[in-house]
């Protein structure tokens, strides 16, 4: 091979190297920018995950429904004889399994004075009438304190002892009776917390209330296990 050819062979071997070496830098510089870009895709992505996880955490209540709690400026005289509060429920029906949600309205009914206090029986009403002019619960209502009346009888002269359960004061309280009976009231920051709930029974009984700070109901829920009879009213506003 003659001197000239072997220069031009040089040549055109350092030719193809060096565009070899430059496509090659060029590919590895977008695989680099294209996975930063990803890279930066999904930081945005898990960030808006979180932030819409957080918004959708505290905005949902016990029940999953989307709701704004009751105004403080709404609970006051909570208990008057015709004040309607709109309401959000989820219940079951009689002989029913499934879980059924709807928007309706909770009236103040009130039904007898005593020495010492007054009965009030909250009816509730759904929009999408199943549950109509239904009692959720009967309360005996006395300047410090509030109770659930089981099994109330207007021709009673006297409630029983026996029929009432504590379910609102001040002072917070735990009580186990020993014999499947639990309850509790618990005071924060304005909010008062009753819970209940029976045991050694197969199908055992519950009952939760949420109190604001004029001794209104935020929430109220009762049922038994596998959520037999549940009932859940969350209190929205007065109408």
């Amino acid at each position: 091979m003659k001197k000239g050819e072997k220069i031009i062979i040089l040549i055109v071997a350092l030719v193809c190297l060096a565009g070899c070496g430059t496509d090659n830098g060029k590919a590895t510089e977008s695989v680099v920018e294209e996975s930063s870009v990803k890279e930066n895709e999904i930081n945005t992505t898990e960030q808006e995950s979180v932030v819409a996880t957080t918004e959708m955490e505290s905005s949902v209540d016990e029940m999953g429904t989307k709701c704004e709690p009751m105004k403080e400026s709404d609970a006051k005289d909570f208990w008057i004889d015709g004040n309607t509060y709109l309401i959000k429920m989820r219940y079951v029906m009689d002989g029913e399994e499934s879980l059924f949600d709807s928007d309706g309205t909770a009236q103040i009914h009130k039904e007898r004075e005593y020495k010492d206090g007054l009965i009030y029986n909250i009816i509730i009403n759904s929009n999408d009438g199943n549950v109509k002019n239904r009692s959720m619960a009967h309360f005996y209502v006395e300047n410090e304190k509030i109770y659930i009346v089981d099994d109330y009888d207007s021709n009673n002269e006297k409630i029983k002892d026996d029929y009432l359960q504590l379910v609102y004061q001040q002072k917070d309280i735990e009580n186990d009776n020993g014999k499947g009976l639990y309850y509790s009231i618990v005071n924060i920051d304005g909010i008062t917390k009753f819970k209940l709930y029976t045991y050694l029974v197969e199908t055992n009984y519950y009952n939760n209330i949420e109190w604001g700070k004029e001794r209104n109901i935020n929430f109220f829920e009762n049922g038994y296990g596998a959520q037999r009879d549940l009932l859940q009213v969350k209190f929205i506003k007065k109408n």
